[in-house]
């Protein structure tokens, strides 16, 4: 088969279900044959400003109606969507449209016209459409984008739906391609090893980021695969969870950080018995987090995944009820290996011991290799087959994985090795902790201090709290932080990991290390 079964679902969708809502927020609602509509005339508008098969579209949009559809008119005529994070910094906007090559970027107004024109000073070339906001000094609107396309220019399984920039933590980011078939392979991972399931009535919470690869693939192109409807969310606050609530949703997939903001905007001990799907990760738990989980949706299915942009889902939990917190399971058609650190595919630790997570390339979903500049990176990370993540894993002799932390997140202290997750998930399993990251602050006796950064709930629990939880864990005591910093929020990417980079900028941190 050389179409795009990624573009069937939708045009399946619209055969079976014409009238069934498949966008809504709260100005707009379009049924599945009116969003088509408008998806063909979006496409045609963009054959009218020049993009062939092959080209980008790079789009820099909060999640919307207008981002959803921008994603599949550029696929319908055999171009890439290139979504990428609105809140990057002039120079990171230009290294993502260089790097990629957009011959068409999309924006609203979360990316300042001061932004824009910089760029546009500096050389990028490329047509500028405005979507939302001040219009001027833009060549072209959204809302003018309208033109005709036909079907000869519909998509087949080799090409590129997208390239997903990772967050770049440790530098610019890195342009993940991922053809139509991988897209497909993804969603396909996803349903058969936990759901939501084909017309059983999805209503998706879309408030993970379009440009991230959790919101794009298992929230927005997994909903059309269901035919579902998608809620696109520009944020989560009291009206996002006035309309989770009065539409019922049914589904969530997003970093705890966003299910507690959720959670935030309800009543002390209001549930939301509608959903039946809810699914975390990028981000520890904890006891306390899975317990909120349980309680707020009380009929939903609770599942902890891990994933990355290169590499699909390899693990999912079909349920965490009675499990451990951090229990992961593999997904369905995953093959993994964890190995001694720097080791071949063949030097597996026993059950029990930490190392890296090694990926098979042949697994299905998985990206062909890095785009444009980082493309040479592909070599580094893949070996004889197998992708290096950098993840630190273990597994018991039931099959159960647990994520330790990165290999270059690792420091000593004194004569021993401390992995920051280890650490930061047993602070999360107090109570009065929201969130929690451990870094190493230079010292000239132990070499790194374990050092841990707080953020409170509303107890205001003490060191002197913390240190008697960790003493009372099961963490070995040379693990245990010996200085504590509170502060208001932690830093994080989108995909909710901790940049441990700005942690260390904090003014607090600062302090301590100078």
């Amino acid at each position: 088969m050389n179409d795009s079964r990624l573009w069937r679902a939708l045009t399946l969708a619209v055969e079976r279900f014409p009238n069934r809502t498949a966008i809504w927020t709260t100005n707009r609602h379009l049924s599945y044959q009116e969003w088509y509509a408008e998806i063909q005339r979006v496409a045609g508008g963009l054959l009218a400003l020049g993009v062939s098969r092959g080209d980008r579209v790079a789009i820099g949009m909060r999640n919307s109606i207008a981002h959803a559809t921008l994603q599949y008119a550029a696929q319908m005529i055999g171009a890439c969507a290139v979504p990428f994070n609105y809140r990057l910094k002039p120079a990171g906007v230009k290294h993502v449209l260089e790097d990629s090559g957009s011959k068409v970027v999309v924006v609203d107004d979360a990316v300042s016209p001061d932004t824009t024109a910089k760029l546009r000073g500096q050389g990028v070339e490329c047509h500028w459409v405005r979507a939302k906001g001040d219009p001027a000094a833009f060549e072209h609107r959204f809302e003018d984008l309208d033109g005709a396309v036909d079907e000869s220019r519909l998509p087949n399984e080799n090409d590129l739906s997208a390239i997903i920039y990772t967050s770049g933590t440790t530098g610019l980011p890195k342009g993940v391609p991922v053809t139509h078939r991988a897209v497909y392979e993804r969603i396909i991972t996803h349903t058969s090893t936990v759901g939501p399931h084909f017309d059983d009535g999805t209503r998706t919470v879309g408030a993970t980021p379009l440009y991230h690869t959790v919101g794009l693939h298992w929230l927005f192109y997994y909903t059309v695969f269901v035919g579902g409807t998608y809620y696109p969310f520009e944020r989560i606050d009291a009206e996002t969870a006035e309309v989770v609530k009065s539409e019922r949703l049914t589904y969530m997939h997003a970093p705890p950080t966003l299910y507690r903001m959720l959670i935030s905007h309800l009543g002390a001990s209001e549930k939301l018995e509608s959903f039946r799907e809810v699914v975390f990760g990028s981000a520890p738990g904890g006891a306390e987090f899975l317990e909120l989980l349980f309680e707020r949706f009380p009929n939903a299915l609770v599942h902890e995944g891990y994933g990355t942009t290169e590499l699909s889902i390899p693990f999912m939990t079909s349920s965490m009820a009675g499990q451990a917190p951090g229990t992961l399971r593999l997904a369905a058609d995953q093959r993994v290996r964890i190995v001694t650190s720097g080791g071949g595919a063949d030097d597996l630790v026993r059950p029990g011991e930490v190392g890296e997570l090694l990926v098979d390339m042949l697994n299905p979903g998985v990206f062909e290799g890095y785009w444009g500049a980082n493309a040479a990176k592909t070599v580094e990370k893949v070996d004889h087959g197998w992708f290096r993540t950098g993840d630190l894993f273990r597994a018991d002799s039931d099959g159960n994985y647990f994520y330790h932390g990165r290999l270059d997140e690792m420091f000593r202290s004194g004569a021993e090795s401390i992995k920051p997750a280890e650490v930061e998930a047993t602070l999360m399993n107090h109570p009065d902790v929201v969130d929690a990251a451990v870094i190493g602050v230079p010292d000239e006796s132990w070499g790194n201090v374990v050092t841990a950064v707080i953020v409170r709930g509303s107890a205001g629990t003490s060191e002197e709290a913390l240190d008697l939880h960790c003493r009372s864990s099961d963490l070995e005591d040379y693990k245990r932080p010996r200085r504590y910093v509170f502060v208001a929020s932690i830093p994080r990417s989108p995909s909710g990991k901790i940049v441990r980079g700005e942690v260390r900028s904090m003014a607090t941190i600062r302090q301590l290390i100078s």
